[in-house]
C-alpha cells in the first residue's frame, strides 16, 4: 500500500521536488541508463627488460568490468585472444626476439563491449 501511495505522490507532484518532499516521502535519484563503454585510450607496448616480453598498457575505462586483449604478428591480424582481465596492463610473453608484436584492447561493460583500440606495435628484443 505504501508503494501505491508513493507512486500516486510521484505521479501527481508535477515533477516539483518541493511538493514531493512536502508529502513526507524522500526523493530518490532515478537510476542512470546503462551505457556502452568507450574504447581504452593510449594503448602502448613497452619492453620489460626481459628478452621475449612486452608490456601492453592502456588507460582504464570508468564503466568497464573487464578488458579483452589480442595480439598478432601483423596490423591486420590474425588476432589471438588473451584471457579477460580486470587490469589495464597485460604481460605478453614468449615472443621471439626480433619479432614485431601488435596488440589491441576493448573494454567490456554491462551494456556490451567497446570498439577495439587502434593496434599498437613494438619489437621484442
Amino acid at each position: 500500500m505504501m508503494r501505491q501511495l508513493a507512486a500516486y505522490v510521484q505521479g501527481n507532484c508535477g515533477a516539483d521536488l518541493h511538493v514531493l518532499l512536502a508529502s513526507g516521502f524522500d526523493a530518490v535519484r532515478a537510476p542512470s541508463p546503462v551505457t556502452m563503454p568507450t574504447p581504452p585510450q593510449n594503448p602502448g607496448l613497452s619492453f620489460t627488460g626481459k628478452s621475449g616480453e612486452l608490456l601492453f598498457k592502456f588507460d582504464r575505462v570508468w564503466n568497464a568490468v573487464a578488458y579483452s586483449t589480442q595480439t598478432a604478428t601483423g596490423a591486420a591480424g590474425p588476432w589471438e585472444d588473451y584471457d579477460l582481465t580486470t587490469t589495464s596492463r597485460v604481460l605478453i610473453e614468449g615472443i621471439t626476439a626480433g619479432t614485431v608484436c601488435w596488440a589491441r584492447a576493448c573494454a567490456n561493460g554491462s551494456a556490451g563491449a567497446s570498439e577495439w583500440t587502434a593496434p599498437t606495435s613494438a619489437m621484442a628484443i
